[in-house]
């Protein structure tokens, strides 16, 4: 069983992964040049096309083609040592080029 100290870390970490960017990118985008006009009004755009990018590259491509190899490893330590490199390389290479 999980304890609820970790549980509450988990949502505490989850909660600042999102809240963070998303602040940030409203910030910027709330600035205003001196004569009242949006200084960045479409900062949001590279926002949305990097979550978009993370998610074709993650949960379309790489979560699936992990779910398909992970299991094909034969004993549970040495699937760890394998898959290691493995999802590393993966990671990567998906994520590189989704950018």
């Amino acid at each position: 069983m999980v304890s609820p100290v970790s549980l509450a870390f988990m949502a505490l970490a989850a909660l600042i992964s999102v809240a963070v960017p998303v602040g940030a990118m409203l910030w910027i985008w709330s600035r205003r040049t001196p004569d009242g006009a949006r200084r960045w009004p479409h900062v949001w755009r590279p926002f949305a096309a990097g979550a978009l990018a993370f998610v074709l590259a993650q949960v379309v491509t790489r979560m699936p083609l992990m779910a398909l190899v992970v299991p094909n490893l034969p004993e549970p330590w040495p699937s760890v040592l394998m898959s290691g490199p493995g999802a590393s390389f993966s990671a990567g290479l998906f994520e590189e080029t989704a950018r």
